[in-house]
């Protein structure tokens, strides 16, 4: 039985909605607006909270949740949990939807010193000055009107946190409110500094995850401008001075996971948690635009480890089928992208000059 086919199981018996985010989490972009959650693939909410909450862009997701109307936006926790992995959506279970608002993912602004291939000009600064697209930047200061005191876990994002001064503004107000609040600061591990590192120390229960999408050439082909080997180092350093309050964060991609057997060894080798997560948007980035034959390539290397993050590997990469729409959008993407950023795919590996020249 599908994710939506065992919720509407437990309907029959009990009023649930598919998911409480919209009840008990609140996702603040400083570009975007305001949303259930940051998984959501429907329509934002462009203005301030107090707007959000009085809107009927809010009562309308609130009734979807309950009609069950989430195949399209939902579909990356509904793909997430069909991987086998637990999705945001699950997460969200164990909080009293009575309670209202107890969870915070806030991204003031699209600050960022990366260009990664599967982001975007509302995430990163660099993207928009790339593509020439002029991006409007919400005043978001309205965030410091939430009781930041009883919010019991915040996720901070960008853009790149590190280099985003709303962002270190909020953190320095935020400890001297709320320093014990359980944080998630998701950070691409270009800084080490030792003002960076000090203000996330100012927090008791901190968890960092660091966004890297491979090793060696295939990490900085897709996260463009980062340089693998700093930041191999600056992945000892973080495990250095956190432990283990840190993961590593990764999406699962065509750019990755088409030849993961090139890189993945440092991930089997490395002591720090490796999440793996199911890439589903853009779309044309997605593993639907892998097809069998390299699937069947790379899953059998992967099963020859005998290894749990292998596994995990394996049924995210089963996860969708191929589909030739979004392997042609594959193709047609990373040849634009290559001819602006002066790069070439099939300099990271043999694997991928027969994947762009295979016409079928």
């Amino acid at each position: 039985m599908n994710v939506i086919g065992q919720w509407m199981k437990i309907m029959s018996t009990t009023a649930k909605p598919f998911c409480k985010a919209p009840w008990v989490n609140l996702h603040y972009h400083g570009t975007l607006g305001i949303a259930p959650c940051c998984e959501w693939r429907g329509d934002y909410f462009y203005g301030n909270i107090d707007a959000f909450n009085s809107s009927k862009t809010l009562e309308d997701i609130k009734k979807r949740m309950y009609d069950g109307n989430v195949n399209k936006t939902c579909s990356e926790c509904i793909g997430v949990e069909e991987s086998g992995v637990r999705s945001s959506r699950q997460s969200y279970e164990e909080y009293d939807m009575s309670n209202g608002v107890q969870l915070l993912d806030y991204r003031p602004s699209n600050s960022c010193n990366l260009m990664c291939r599967m982001c975007n000009a509302e995430s990163s600064s660099l993207i928009a000055k790339e593509q020439n697209i002029i991006v409007n930047i919400l005043d978001t200061e309205d965030v410091n009107k939430l009781e930041l005191d009883k919010l019991v876990r915040i996720k901070i994002l960008g853009g790149e946190p590190s280099v985003d001064v709303k962002c270190r503004e909020f953190l320095e107000k935020l400890s001297n409110i709320n320093s014990d609040v359980d944080i998630d600061v998701t950070t691409n591990a270009t800084n080490v500094s030792k003002k960076w590192f000090n203000l996330l120390k100012k927090f008791d229960n901190i968890y960092l995850q660091l966004s890297v999408d491979g090793a060696g050439v295939t990490q900085d082909y897709i996260r463009t401008l980062s340089k693998w080997e700093e930041i191999s180092n600056n992945l000892d350093i973080y495990e250095r001075e956190f432990g283990d309050r840190m993961s590593l964060h990764m999406t699962a991609q065509m750019y990755n996971y088409a030849i993961i057997d090139s890189w993945f060894d440092y991930f089997i080798d490395s002591d720090i948690e490796l999440e793996q997560y199911l890439l589903d948007n853009p779309v044309g980035f997605s593993l639907r635009a892998l097809k069998p034959e390299y699937r069947e390539i790379v899953c059998e290397w992967l099963d020859k480890k005998n290894n749990i993050k292998c596994d995990q590997a394996i049924a995210i990469i089963n996860t969708h089928e191929y589909d030739e729409m979004v392997f042609r959008e594959f193709k047609k993407t990373t040849r634009y992208y290559d001819k602006i950023r002066n790069t070439n795919i099939e300099d990271i590996h043999p694997r991928f000059k027969d994947i762009m020249k295979d016409s079928k």
